[in-house]
């Protein structure tokens, strides 16, 4: 009875170890970068008043076709980090962008095909505040710098270094109705992983 007891326990230990090893093997395919992100400046020194043409670069390393959700304009704005002396910088405005019902347009899906690069534009300006701007108030922002992008933006208080990063950070389905009723329900193979790009290094002068 104990032999039999023994061979039993046995046997569950490789089951459980063979278990163990293909569930790390599936979390170790998902961790395998398939999709690169990479955000590049037009230069590494700004004055108030310049903009920053930034651009967004996805690219497929792999050699099956993704499609990535991605709205032109100030959309990922908000998903820009912005750092200066290792402190993240405050929000400044308080606008609301238009946003699809249930996730994003149909426009917004863009084909990203295998070995290929997709690239974006996003044009950031430097400014000084007061500024009279919509969605700015004022009464907040007496003083200081500002990055913004149409009516978002973020502040800081000394002209030196500020680094900059993306973290593209979307899931799919957001709701439980999104795959029934939006725009993604049409979509086939839409990456749905979390990108966090590299970190630039930009100085702002007056």
């Amino acid at each position: 009875m104990k032999k039999t007891i023994f061979i039993l326990w046995i046997s569950l230990l490789n089951l459980n170890l063979n278990f163990a090893q293909t569930k790390l093997k599936k979390l170790s395919i998902l961790k395998e970068k398939e999709v690169e992100i990479l955000i590049i400046t037009d230069k590494k020194t700004y004055h108030i008043g310049d903009t920053i043409h930034l651009k967004i670069q996805f690219k497929n390393i792999t050699k099956n076709d993704f499609t990535i959700a991605y709205r032109e304009g100030s959309f990922h704005f908000l998903q820009l980090l912005y750092f200066q002396n290792d402190k993240k910088l405050l929000q400044a405005g308080k606008c609301r962008e238009k946003i699809a019902p249930l996730g994003f347009f149909e426009k917004d899906y863009h084909k990203l095909k295998a070995k290929s690069k997709l690239e974006f534009e996003l044009n950031l300006e430097i400014i000084n505040f007061p500024i009279n701007r919509a969605c700015f108030e004022e009464q907040f922002y007496k003083s200081g710098y500002g990055i913004i992008c149409d009516r978002h933006g973020v502040l800081f208080k000394k002209l030196n270094e500020i680094k900059i990063a993306l973290n593209y950070n979307i899931h799919f389905p957001s709701s439980p109705t999104e795959s029934k009723h939006s725009a993604y329900y049409t979509q086939k193979n839409v990456w749905n992983q979390a990108l966090n790009s590299n970190t630039l290094k930009i100085k702002i002068r007056e």
